[in-house]
């Protein structure tokens, strides 16, 4: 009697550590601390149907609903589109981070797109997303935050009070200086800086209403037949294209005029007035 007695005991004991040891394994797999006390993030924007214009700052702001004790850093990430960075857009957060600071609750990314005064037809796209990318800071948000990404479609704009004029040709060797008299002879636009398109923005609204003659000097071209396109950006936001041949062999075709302002002739390509728009 006293064995059987004896094995019964042992068979509750070995029962007994079964069920620790399952009990053991299971909070070795849960989370150690909820993470319900933990901020929730929203982030929202300024952005309108998601459309950006040249020139416009599309800013993406970050706030919690409560304090913590130590810095978060969320970063927005390109991840696709036409937009290229330094030309489109450039970020004037560090790198597209900001990083939220202790006892804060808010924080902004900030994404400059690019005003470049050149006419363009079409649209271009800027694909994106935003996350925590240290897996240390991303314990420190509560998981219901929702991260958002998205696509925005950026729009060419041109100066409203302005004609916008920019030449461009195909090799970055050669350089055009491009020019502009009014009707009685006077210096009136000048766009030589050895960039490739040159753009002049020299045609204002307020201007009188006058005849303007726009051309170019060849000023260090090697190339005898250059193409050329020039883009018209009116202030009623529509564009307009021109193409045609530089050709260093047949000058006289085309009229020359003189520029004071450099004591320089010039090759008359086109003839405007910003009120023919």
């Amino acid at each position: 009697m006293r064995n059987i007695i004896k094995h019964k005991i042992l068979g509750l004991a070995f029962f007994a550590l079964v069920v620790t040891a399952c009990n053991t394994a299971e909070q070795g797999v849960s989370s150690i601390v909820s993470p319900d006390g933990y901020p929730v993030a929203t982030i929202t924007n300024n952005i309108t149907n998601n459309i950006v214009f040249e020139g416009d700052t599309a800013r993406f702001y970050i706030k919690t609903d409560k304090w913590l004790d130590r810095s978060v850093t969320f970063t927005l990430h390109v991840t696709g589109g036409t937009a290229e960075e330094h030309v489109d857009y450039e970020f004037l957060s560090e790198e597209g981070s900001a990083q939220l600071a202790p006892y804060t609750d808010s924080v902004a990314i900030e994404v400059l797109f690019i005003m470049d005064n050149l006419p363009e037809i079409g649209d271009k796209t800027f694909e994106y997303e935003i996350s925590v990318d240290q897996l240390s800071d991303r314990y420190l948000i509560n998981p219901s935050t929702v991260l958002p990404s998205g696509s925005l479609t950026l729009k060419n704009y041109n100066d409203p009070e302005k004609l916008t004029v920019t030449f461009g040709w195909p090799s970055h060797d050669d350089d055009f200086d491009c020019v502009a008299i009014n009707l009685a002879g006077d210096s009136w636009g000048l766009a030589g800086t050895s960039d490739n398109p040159e753009i002049m923005l020299d045609f204002s609204l307020a201007d009188p209403d006058d005849t303007y003659y726009y051309g170019v000097d060849p000023y260090d071209v090697s190339t005898t037949v250059t193409a050329y396109t020039i883009s018209i950006g009116y202030p009623d936001q529509t564009v307009e294209f021109i193409t045609g041949n530089f050709d260093l062999d047949n000058l006289g075709g085309l009229t020359q005029d003189y520029f004071p302002f450099w004591d320089m002739n010039f090759y008359r390509i086109l003839e405007t007035s910003i009120w023919i728009i």
